[in-house]
């Protein structure tokens, strides 16, 4: 079972998340579409090397249970419970890495979230589509990656604020 320290720390990065989100003033509000794009790799206690955890909750192919994704203080379980966000859609494979894709829209701003859950296997292809869509600027509010094991995230805002670009070192 994952440690309450553990869960009050994911639960308060994506409050923090979903608080920078619904707050970006350095946009229009005339943009045609404000989005951020997360990245999901789910844990996977066979292919990342990471310090085991409960069998069930580090099965990268099970996003429902994943520890990233649908446990208590995953992505998809954080923004269903959340107030502030509702959810639009949930359920495509866009790809076959990707296991499950949310979209979720803030109730009171027009933000989108498009949140991707990949395969716990295919985290290089997450960290690879990450830094595509960073370096494109696809998203009018962020790109965002969460959920890498064995790397230190590091989060810093470029200067015309088209994509928030996370730095990935080892530890």
């Amino acid at each position: 079972m994952i440690s309450a320290g553990k869960s009050r720390m994911l639960s308060g990065f994506f409050c923090v998340l979903a608080g920078l989100l619904a707050n970006q003033e350095s946009f229009s509000q005339n943009s045609p579409l404000r989005s951020v794009h997360v990245f999901v790799a789910l844990a996977d206690n066979e292919h990342q090397g990471i310090v085991p955890i409960p069998a069930r909750l580090g099965n990268g192919l099970d996003p429902a249970h994943n520890l990233y994704w649908g446990a208590a203080a995953g992505v998809k379980t954080f923004f269903i419970r959340s107030a502030d966000w509702a959810l639009v859609n949930c359920g495509g494979r866009p790809k076959p890495e990707i296991m499950e894709r949310c979209i979720f829209k803030h109730r009171n701003q027009d933000v989108y979230l498009v949140a991707d859950a990949y395969q716990g296997s295919k985290i290089r292809q997450a960290i690879v589509d990450f830094l595509e869509s960073a370096a494109a600027g696809d998203s009018h509010l962020g790109t965002i990656l969460v959920a890498i094991p064995k790397f230190k995230i590091v989060r810093s805002a470029n200067d015309h604020a088209s994509a928030s670009l996370l730095s990935v070192t080892n530890r």
